[in-house]
């Protein structure tokens, strides 16, 4: 006998873990850009001072290299969780572990990919890569024949605390309790408002100072909707290692999923709002 049932009861659940992550690598995407073009608009502030304009003045918070270390490792989060999804609807037993040796080999690459990206200044939080590497180790030799859903169980249950890790610590830079990129997000707002008051005092007649008061509450607004759209993304992080978890006790404990996809659902929803905050 080479094939199991046809699909997982796992399908439907490992689908909407697979979007809401997604959705969280889109919005860590726009927020990286949105920490870029703040930083950019904060040296226009200050190079207005200057008599003329150079690129020193111009420095990059995040480099090219910053930038797609993050990025390639939201790539390795959202391969898995297709990977699993996928793994859910096959049904012979060699589609199966070829899916598994595959996802390894994948992780395997973007890890290496990750470690050899030139130009980093912000290095990740220590322990991603670490954990990008468990999650594959803990894939090695988990299929047995004709045993679909239960290595789809035993596979969430291997890499459950690993994805909690790696959700904790990119997560971690988002946050409003000194995460790297909040408080440079906040900073770069303050010295904007610093700017635009300077203006705001200098300002020879009331039409100045009219003009100045605009910039700043649309700059007040900036930063409300940044700053909230960066605890978001923080949040999503949280909810998808929570979603996984929720994945691993309906595998191992048959217990309904119907509360655990209304959350996730919520949690796309609002991420949804923020990015579209974002791009307007």
């Amino acid at each position: 006998m080479s094939s199991c049932a046809s699909t997982s009861r796992m399908a439907g659940p490992l689908t909407s873990f697979s979007s809401a992550t997604g959705e969280a690598v889109v919005a860590s995407r726009a927020a990286l850009d949105t920490i870029q073009t703040v930083d950019i608009e904060k040296s226009a502030y200050n190079a207005a001072t200057e008599n003329e304009l150079s690129e020193k003045l111009f420095p990059p918070f995040l480099t090219i290299g910053d930038v797609q270390q993050r990025v390639l490792v939201l790539d390795a989060l959202a391969t898995y969780a297709n990977k699993m999804k996928q793994l859910a609807g096959l049904n012979k037993s060699e589609e199966i572990k070829k899916n598994f040796a595959d996802l390894k080999t994948n992780l395997d690459s973007l890890s290496k990919t990750i470690e050899s990206v030139p130009g980093v200044t912000h290095k990740l939080p220590d322990g991603v890569l670490g954990a990008l590497t468990l999650i594959g180790e803990g894939l090695v030799n988990l299929y047995v024949a004709h045993e679909r859903d239960k290595t789809i169980s035993d596979a969430l249950e291997k890499t459950d605390p690993y994805i909690k890790k790696m959700c904790d610590l990119i997560s971690s830079e988002y946050s409003n309790k000194h995460g790297t990129f909040y408080d440079q997000l906040q900073a770069s707002y303050r010295t904007l408002q610093t700017s635009i008051n300077e203006k705001f005092k200098s300002a020879k007649d009331k039409q100045g100072k009219l003009v100045a008061a605009r910039e700043y509450g649309i700059i007040i607004k900036k930063k409300e909707i940044g700053l909230s759209l960066f605890a978001s993304i923080g949040d999503s992080y949280t909810k998808i290692a929570s979603a996984h978890n929720a994945l691993l006790l309906q595998s191992t404990k048959n217990i309904s999923s119907e509360d655990q996809l209304n959350a996730l659902s919520a949690q796309i929803e609002c991420t949804k709002f923020f990015y579209a905050q974002l791009v307007k």
